[in-house]
C-alpha cells in the first residue's frame, strides 16, 4: 500500500538582523552592510505517493512527474 504525504501552507517571519558578522575561509572578518528584511515560506498544493512503507536514512529518492 502506498504512502501518501500532503501539506499545504505558509509561513512568514521579519528578519531583525543585529550584530552580524561574516567571515571569508580564511577566517578574515568581511565588512558588510545590514539590511532587515520578511521571510516567506509557501508550501505549493503537493501530494507524494511512493511505492515503499520505509526508505533508508540519507538515502535517495527521485521524485517524477
Amino acid at each position: 500500500m502506498p504512502i501518501i504525504a500532503t501539506y499545504a501552507g505558509t509561513a512568514s517571519c521579519t528578519l531583525d538582523l543585529y550584530d552580524t558578522k561574516l567571515f571569508n575561509s580564511n577566517g578574515d572578518e568581511i565588512n558588510h552592510q545590514v539590511e532587515d528584511g520578511n521571510y516567506k515560506f509557501v508550501v505549493l498544493d503537493v501530494t507524494v505517493a511512493t511505492i515503499s512503507s520505509t526508505y533508508p536514512f540519507g538515502g535517495m529518492l527521485t521524485v517524477t512527474e
